[in-house]
């Protein structure tokens, strides 16, 4: 997952600023939670170092525990933060996220649903456990999408009714019917 602001911030809280021993040197930080020293300029070594350090893991398994003991849902951020502590960095490429927005709104539109459903923070919570790199389309993204998929959902869905039985063209006035019996 490619880091983002909030992300990046919580990763650094984790962590103690040394300095520089040399001015031509790379910072040098240490983890708060076992100590080791490690030099890093960008947020990615020590992501990948949180999702390997034990104490963190114990740590974290540890508040994970208490908070399920009392029936706490976490909110997106910490599910994101959860998530990068499990797997280290998960990157999604621009052409993957379209492609599951698209079949996200294909899904909302087919079903009838409303556009706002993955709004909704249980939602948004179910999606980052399974794909932390996406995030789910907004209302106005699948009102977006709409328009490319609508046509094709159409015509499928009206050569199904033209397929049945008590569907009619009535000939001479060249309008379609339909015959209850």
């Amino acid at each position: 997952m490619a880091p983002t602001q909030a992300n990046a911030a919580f990763v650094w809280r984790q962590f103690i600023d040394l300095g520089r021993s040399n001015s031509k040197k790379s910072k040098r930080y240490r983890c708060r939670h076992c100590q080791k020293d490690f030099a890093a300029t960008s947020v990615g070594r020590p992501k990948e170092h949180l999702a390997a350090c034990e104490k963190w893991q114990a740590k974290q398994r540890q508040e994970r525990q208490a908070q399920d003991n009392a029936g706490y849902l976490p909110s997106y951020s910490e599910a994101i933060q959860k998530k990068i502590t499990e797997v280290g960095i998960q990157h999604i490429s621009q052409d993957e996220s379209h492609s599951y927005a698209y079949d996200a709104a294909a899904a909302v539109i087919a079903g009838g649903r409303p556009f706002s459903l993955f709004e909704s923070r249980r939602w948004r919570y179910f999606f980052t456990r399974i794909k932390p790199g996406w995030k789910p389309p907004s209302r106005a993204a699948i009102t977006r999408i709409l328009p490319d998929f609508y046509p094709g959902w159409r015509s499928i869905q009206f050569n199904s009714i033209q397929s049945q039985i008590w569907w009619t063209k009535d000939q001479p006035l060249n309008r379609a019917s339909v015959h209850v019996p």
